[in-house]
């Protein structure tokens, strides 16, 4: 109980399932935190921080998932044209 004495509402799972999962798996953070501020919202429960926490945590990894994976394929498409650039007579 609270100090006014009210029954303390509950964190809400998929808030607090949300900042796990975008630590752990970036992308499957976003929607379950997505859920959550719904069900907080409507609910009233407790955990808004750790929703937003989760989407914010899953939106910065994903992002830098995905910078990661165009700087990769820049460096191999690049890495190919070079190779073709090469003369045959080089290889022998």
């Amino acid at each position: 109980m609270s100090r006014l004495g009210a029954p303390a509402t509950k964190v809400n799972d998929f808030a607090l399932l949300s900042l796990i999962v975008a630590v752990i798996l970036a992308p499957a953070g976003i929607p379950l935190a997505i859920i959550a501020l719904r069900q907080i919202k409507r609910t009233g429960e407790r955990g808004r921080g750790l929703a937003l926490a989760g989407l914010w945590i899953g939106i910065a990894v994903t992002a830098l998932y995905l910078l990661v994976l165009a700087f990769v394929a820049v460096v191999v498409g690049w890495s190919f044209w070079f190779i073709g650039e090469i003369p045959d007579e080089a290889w022998q």
